[in-house]
Order: C-alpha cells, then sequence, then structure tokens
C-alpha cells in the first residue's frame, strides 16, 4: 500500500477550519529509545496530508511530553511509548493529557514493545486512547494510515468543538442583547461578538444606520472597531471610495454577501422605523465555512433585537412622546421634572397653558383645525418664553413648559393676546395660564409640579384671570378646604349632626330657618 492509494479519501473542502489553514501537521513523538525514534522521524518525514508537511516533535520522557504539550496545542496526534523511565510513564501521561491538561481532542496512539506489559483489551477500556501497536507490527504503510485517519478525525473535532465554541458565545451574547435598549450600546456589543466569532482583532467591522426612504448616502455609522475605529458616528457618504462601494452594493443588494476576508450583513427594519442597519465585518484571513455558517446564525439573533430594541423604541416614544407635536407627554414630563437637579428645581417655573372653550372649538371645527391651533399656540409659546427647557403636552388642549427664568407678570397677559397662524390666517386663540415656581412646591416631586400648576389654571378660570401665580398659601388654603370636607362628609356618614330647635327669622328673606349642630363645633344654617 502506498501513499498515493490514500489520496481518494480526502475530501474536497474549500475551508473547513483555522487549523486546516496552518502551514504544517503538528505530530508528537514520546519515545525515549533514540534509535526509534529517528526511524519514526525518518517514515514520517516524506508523508503529506492535503499537501501539507508533518512536523514532527520529539520527547523522550513523561514530563518533557507533557511540557511540550502543554505549550503546542495545535498538536493533532501522539505517537505515546509505553514504558520510559517507569513501566507506567505511557499511561500517567494519558492521565495527564486527558485529566490535568483538559485535552481531549489530539489523537494518542499507545506504542508497546512489550504487550503483556499493557493489555490492549484493558488499555482500550481504561483509558481515553484511540489506538495501540506493537512496535515490531508498525511498519511505514500502517504508520500512513494511522497519521491520515487520526488528523481526519482530529480535524472533525476541532471543527465540532469551533462549533460549539461559537454557539457558545453566540448564546451568551444573545442574552446579553436582550438586556440592551439603546441602539449605540448594542451595535458594540453586535461588534465585540463578532470580532470573537471571526477572530477580527486585526482587521475591522462596521456597523451603520440607513433610512430606507433616504437616499443611499444620508446613513450614518453607529459603530466601528479595528482598523475602522476613527469612521464612528460619520456619514457614509465621508468613508472611503473602496467602502462606500461596498455598502452601496449591499445596499441594493438587500441580503447578506459573504467573501472571503469580508462579510457584508443586512438587517431591515422597515416595519417599525422604515429604517436598515448594515454592518461590514473584515478579517485578515479569508473566513471558513464554519465562521460564515456562525455569522449566519448569529444574523438571525442579531436580526431579531434590531426589531425588538425598534419596537421598545416605538413602545417608549408611544408611552413618555405626544404624537402630534412631537414634545414629552405628561409622563415624560413628570419623569423629567422628578430627576430635575436641587440649582434647576429652585430656579424654574412650569406654566400650564390651556386654550379655553375647547368642547366648543372642537364641535366647530373639528379635531384636525384643533390640533393645527394647538400646534400654532405651541410654536408661538416657544418662541416667546425666555429660557425654556422643556415643552410637553399634558392633555388634548393644555401645554406644560418649563423654563429657568422667572417670566414677568406681564408676558402671560401679551401672550394671550397674540394671534397666531392657522391655515394661512390669524387667529385670536383664548389662552388660560397656571404658573408655579417650583421652588414652593416639595422638592423633586413631579406630579405634584403639576398638579400645582393645573390647580394655579383652574383658580384663574374661577376668578376669570388670564393667569394666575401658585403660591404656598394657595396650597395650604387647598389642603386645609380639603380636610374640612373630608371632614364633612364623614360627619353626615357617622349621623354627628343633630338638630337644635332655635327658630330664627333670615331679615333679607324674610324666611323662618332652623340651626343645625355638629358635635365637633360646626353650625350648619339649614333652611
Amino acid at each position: 500500500m502506498t501513499h498515493d492509494e490514500f489520496e481518494f479519501m480526502e475530501e474536497p473542502v474549500a475551508h473547513h477550519s483555522d487549523v486546516d489553514k496552518a502551514d504544517v501537521w503538528t505530530i508528537l513523538s514520546v519515545e525515549d529509545n533514540p534509535a526509534y525514534q529517528q526511524s519514526l522521524n525518518f517514515a514520517l518525514s516524506d508523508l503529506r496530508y492535503r499537501g501539507k508537511k508533518l512536523q514532527v516533535l520529539n520527547a523522550n520522557s513523561r514530563t518533557s511530553a507533557a511540557t511540550m504539550i502543554s505549550q503546542h496545542p495545535e498538536i493533532c496526534i501522539i505517537l505515546l511509548d509505553v514504558v520510559m523511565e517507569e513501566d507506567d510513564s505511557g499511561l500517567r501521561l494519558v492521565n495527564t493529557i486527558r485529566e490535568v491538561l483538559g485535552n481531549k481532542m489530539v489523537r494518542i496512539v499507545l506504542l508497546t514493545g512489550q504487550p503483556g506489559m499493557a493489555p490492549r483489551q484493558n488499555i482500550m477500556e481504561d483509558y481515553d486512547i484511540d489506538d495501540y501497536w506493537v512496535k515490531s507490527k508498525l511498519n511505514k504503510e500502517n504508520l500512513q494510515t494511522i497519521v491520515y485517519s487520526n488528523i481526519r478525525t482530529w480535524l472533525h473535532l476541532r471543527m465540532l468543538d469551533e462549533a460549539q465554541r461559537g454557539l457558545q458565545l453566540i448564546i451568551e451574547a444573545s442574552q446579553q442583547l436582550d438586556q440592551c435598549r439603546e441602539l449605540p450600546v448594542f451595535s458594540d456589543h453586535v461588534l465585540a461578538t463578532l470580532g470573537g466569532l471571526i477572530g477580527a482583532a486585526e482587521g475591522g467591522i462596521i456597523c451603520a444606520r440607513q433610512s430606507e426612504q433616504d437616499e443611499y448616502t444620508t446613513g450614518k455609522i453607529l459603530a466601528a472597531s479595528g482598523k475602522f475605529s476613527k469612521l464612528k458616528k460619520q456619514q457614509l457618504d465621508a468613508i472611503e471610495p473602496e467602502l462606500h462601494a461596498q455598502f452601496e452594493q449591499l445596499w441594493q443588494a438587500k441580503q447578506h454577501i459573504f467573501e472571503d476576508n469580508r462579510s457584508l450583513l443586512y438587517f431591515p427594519s422597515t416595519e417599525f422605523t422604515g429604517e436598515a442597519y448594515l454592518c461590514m465585518v473584515c478579517s485578515e484571513k479569508p473566513l471558513t465555512d464554519q465562521q460564515i455558517y456562525m455569522l449566519q446564525i448569529f444574523s438571525e439573533n442579531v436580526q431579531s433585537n434590531f426589531k425588538n430594541i425598534a419596537l421598545f423604541n416605538r413602545l417608549s416614544e408611544l408611552a413618555y412622546m405626544d404624537p402630534l407635536l412631537g414634545v414629552f407627554n405628561r409622563n415624560r414630563l413628570q419623569r423629567e421634572l422628578n430627576v430635575l437637579s436641587s440649582r434647576h428645581w429652585y430656579a424654574s417655573e412650569l406654566i400650564v397653558c390651556s386654550l379655553e372653550d375647547f368642547p366648543s372649538l372642537y364641535l366647530t371645527f373639528g379635531r384636525d383645525f384643533i390640533n393645527r391651533c394647538v400646534s400654532a399656540v405651541y410654536t408661538m409659546l416657544s418662541d416667546n418664553l425666555p429660557g425654556l427647557m422643556i415643552s410637553a403636552r399634558i392633555g388634548q388642549d393644555r401645554l406644560a413648559l418649563l423654563t429657568n427664568n422667572t417670566i414677568s407678570i406681564e408676558l402671560p397677559e401679551q401672550l394671550s393676546f397674540q394671534a397666531v397662524p392657522v391655515d394661512g390666517i390669524d387667529h385670536r386663540l383664548p389662552l388660560r395660564f397656571g404658573v408655579v415656581r417650583l421652588s414652593s412646591v416639595s422638592i423633586n416631586n413631579g406630579e405634584a409640579a403639576i398638579h400645582a400648576a393645573e390647580h394655579a389654571l383652574e383658580l384663574a378660570r374661577k376668578l376669570n384671570q388670564t393667569t394666575y401665580y401658585f403660591d404656598s398659601e394657595v396650597e395650604q388654603h387647598a389642603a386645609q378646604r380639603v380636610t374640612q370636607l373630608t371632614k364633612l362628609r364623614q360627619a353626615i356618614a357617622n349621623r354627628d349632626f343633630h338638630i337644635a330647635l332655635q327658630p330664627k327669622i333670615e331679615f333679607a328673606t324674610n324666611k323662618l330657618v332652623t340651626l343645625k349642630r355638629w358635635h365637633a363645633g360646626l353650625i350648619a344654617k339649614v333652611k
């Protein structure tokens, strides 16, 4: 049997794995007999597998072999003498390889010159050994068979191990990505995982966002790593022509493109944001079939997460933003007030503006016209209120504006009479204002601040004023009134009132009235 007879056993594979791309196959011969060691080296010197030579390392003891194995993880086969410095040195080395070094993939071929010292059946059952030969029966042809079959087995095991580690990385990365809600943070995590999958430390990765409705060149780079790090936050039309052409190719294809040293990944999210995410992965070495497969699996997870982030952002927008004006809604305003710093809290005023006669205007002109009126009022207030920090729509007819200045008493009066353009016609819409200085409200209590401004607005309406300024006395009076009304309701429920027969005449009306006394001391006049 010759070397040529083994060529038909080699599968034609384009790319197997990184280890398949090594320059040589590394074999370790552990033998304390120099003469036999030399004969093994000679027999292996002219062997080739898949066009690559064998590199043979030599060790003459269990200790030196263990050291060499730990330093050379690329060793695929160990030809191991059973008996060296001690009768069981070879078997003890096997235990060190499998249990101490944790190397389960290297193929171990046990060689013995004394078969009775280590019976074949017992050895194969008790130790993780792949083959067993008596030295006197091991000729060059047998050695070739051993080398070819064990390299092939080692390659398959390495591919499975790479796949397992890649899948584990994808699982761990997916768990982290599921926690990301901010797009830049998510993009950085994607880049880090892609780099781990293909070993792109010497290459680079780019992730960009592009609107489906706009021209391709309007896209912006969200994250970049490796040699592309300097491109972060740049527009796609500002990058070098070669990269620009690659991204444009991906944009036109709208699907993943895998090349030897470059992979282009396309992630659409049109149903939520009308945007797509483009990713370019570059490596110094051509990608293996295994790496491309891992990229495809990971891309499915990334695609789902891009959609999840877009959906989360959309839900957040609905929960915290007003769709008409594109400003904060009541929930977001309360949230922003709660996190306001003490310095800004004491220096700010919250203004609530109401479009009066809203129901009548709504019934007369319809919703669309009213929405345009609210939008015009918002624009007018934004342009005229000094130190505007936050704007919000807190009701159909109500706007809230936070300023870091004390507005003059005259300003709301002036704004209430200012005409606003709606459909090309100036309208003088009835406006009313409630103003509260946040320093008069409990510190960092957004809900209390909004209620105080709305209470001032209601007082302005009750007193038929354009503007009412809330102060602590108003708050105390309101609290006392609520307390008294609560006690009165409880007194009625508990039947704490009793009739006092003390007739009286009301001179203004000449009507007979009686008194009804409350045990708490309050006297109610009843006609």
